[in-house]
């Protein structure tokens, strides 16, 4: 799962530290975090908000200039499954609505070490994986989706033995 929107850029000649500058839905400019790294996760972002960053070098005394246009990037949260449950048809998987999403995507794996595999997109909070088989175990999670935007997802997930046929 992310935990925050990660902001990289390229080594400034002499940079000692960086001044991480952030925008929320078009406000005014808030440093969010120092570093001495050439990256930076912003752990306070909220899902559903659109934040724009721009980043300054400090050479010790000297303060560079910034992008005052910055990158901009929609931040959408992880989904959270509520449920999961054994239906006629298959399982059926429930979570809850994200600000700003578009769409959902569906995974699902067979066992811990296995890779997720795209089950379905839907537009809907709920999607019934009719390809189960009974007796098996499924794990499953899903992402939010906006435009070229895609949120974090669970990577524990959460499972189910489907046990009917």
């Amino acid at each position: 799962m992310y935990n925050g929107i990660k902001v990289e850029w390229k080594a400034f000649s002499g940079a000692k530290s960086y001044y991480v500058y952030r925008k929320t839905n078009g406000g005014s400019w808030v440093r969010v975090g120092t570093t001495t790294s050439t990256s930076y996760t912003d752990t306070t972002a909220v899902g559903g908000n659109t934040y724009t960053y721009t980043v300054r070098a400090i050479t010790g005394s000297a303060i560079s200039s910034y992008d005052s246009a910055g990158k901009s990037v929609a931040f959408l949260s992880t989904p959270v499954i509520s449920s999961l449950t054994n239906a006629a048809s298959g399982v059926t998987v429930k979570w809850g609505a994200v600000s700003g999403a578009y769409k959902y995507r569906v995974y699902r794996r067979t066992n811990a070490t296995s890779a997720w595999t795209k089950v379905a997109d839907t537009t809907s909070t709920s999607y019934t994986d009719t390809t189960t088989v009974g007796g098996n175990t499924y794990t499953y999670t899903v992402r939010a989706i906006a435009g070229s935007y895609i949120s974090g997802y669970n990577a524990t997930g959460k499972s189910i033995t489907y046990t009917l046929n």
